[in-house]
């Protein structure tokens, strides 16, 4: 099968390479459909996650049919169609038996190898997944089935940005009716930020993002106000709120500035979501007494604090009923042969959810 494989840095590679045998609780996806993503953007310009094994199939997020399962799989079966995530739930370890299941311990175990390469090196798949290939080897807790009448693309944004946004504002942070939202960025995430908290009351939803065409497309959604810096959004904030600042504000941009600027533009007592994904080498630097006279909380938010296995579903059928809507995320489509195109088109922010099909 065919598979993009990382190297290190730089471009990926297209290889023909062969998928491994599964083991128990492993099953085998006929991928139909990868979503290019700005993690991979990030990860072919600095390598990924120190943690991952190079080479790597990259890709990790992605839908796809069951085509042979493990004999002691229980959560799904031949000929399901199914969400494949970077975030897997087990069900059995603490952080799942404790209502945190998006870090469920197989997130920090080391990835097995999934496929060999005609040389006979072994290879991972990016973040247990390995979607930019004709078939994935997974394993089973990061597989959601989903009985839906979504349509691929439609089912593909959950495999990722979609289920992240909807949960920061439905999970990490619940929005209340009546609230003044700011959201820091107008990708998926962003977006669909915008859109929970809308469907969660929000009076207010304050998106920030320097790209015109970007912001137009947020306010044809579900942001009220959309505008090109931080500052901008302080004047705004001051008028809309009397001078307090943002009830909750989103990070969804993926740097520590975007999330400083997040922070210093909630009012007192107000909740600060981070979403996005920077360098590991990152840092981030706050006012002390910010957080602690004035009581502002901070919220990480892996994959919207989600329960795959009862959110993914509920997401679906909420687009269905028309409660949510995912197809204004869809983006261009791409082939297996174009993936370095697909992620410049995501670095340069020609598309939203750009679509990889082998």
């Amino acid at each position: 099968m065919k598979a993009a494989i990382a190297e290190g840095i730089g471009t990926y590679l297209l290889e023909d390479v062969e998928l491994l045998p599964l083991g128990p609780t492993d099953v085998r996806v006929r991928t139909i459909a990868a979503l290019a993503c700005v993690t991979d953007v990030h990860a072919r310009r600095n390598g990924g996650s120190p943690g991952l094994a190079k080479p790597h199939i990259r890709g990790h997020a992605g839908i796809g049919e069951v085509l042979e399962v493990g004999d002691r799989v229980r959560r799904t079966q031949v000929g399901d169609r199914v969400v494949v995530v970077s975030r897997p739930q087990c069900g059995t370890c603490w952080w799942c038996l404790h209502d945190q299941p998006y870090e469920c311990d197989t997130t920090v175990a080391p990835p097995p190898a999934a496929a060999r390469r005609a040389n006979g090196d072994l290879l991972q798949g990016s973040a247990r997944v390995g979607s930019y290939a004709e078939e994935m080897r997974v394993a089973e807790a990061t597989v959601v089935p989903v009985d839906t009448t979504l349509s691929d693309d439609e089912l593909l944004m959950l495999s990722c940005g979609a289920t992240t946004g909807f949960g920061a504002a439905f999970n990490t942070v619940p929005v209340r009716p009546g609230q003044n939202v700011l959201v820091m960025g107008a990708g998926i995430i962003g977006l669909s930020v915008a859109q929970a908290a809308r469907v969660g009351g929000a009076e207010n939803v304050v998106l920030v993002e320097p790209q015109a065409a970007r912001r137009d497309h947020a306010l044809a959604g579900h942001a009220t106000h959309a505008v090109a810096d931080a500052e901008e959004a302080r004047e705004l904030l001051a008028d809309l709120t009397s001078g307090r600042g943002a009830d909750v504000a989103f990070e969804a941009v993926g740097t520590p500035a975007a999330l400083q600027e997040a922070f210093m533009l909630t009012r007192r007592a107000g909740d600060v979501v981070g979403i996005g994904f920077g360098h590991w080498d990152d840092q981030l630097v706050l006012p002390f007494n910010q957080v602690t006279l004035r009581n502002k909380r901070l919220s990480g938010c892996q994959f919207g604090s989600a329960s795959i296995i009862r959110d993914i579903p509920d997401y679906a059928r909420r687009i269905e009923l028309g409660q949510l809507e995912v197809a204004s995320l869809v983006g261009k489509r791409f082939s297996l042969d174009e993936i370095n195109e697909a992620l410049d088109a995501q670095e340069a922010c020609e598309t939203l959810g750009a679509i990889v099909v082998p």
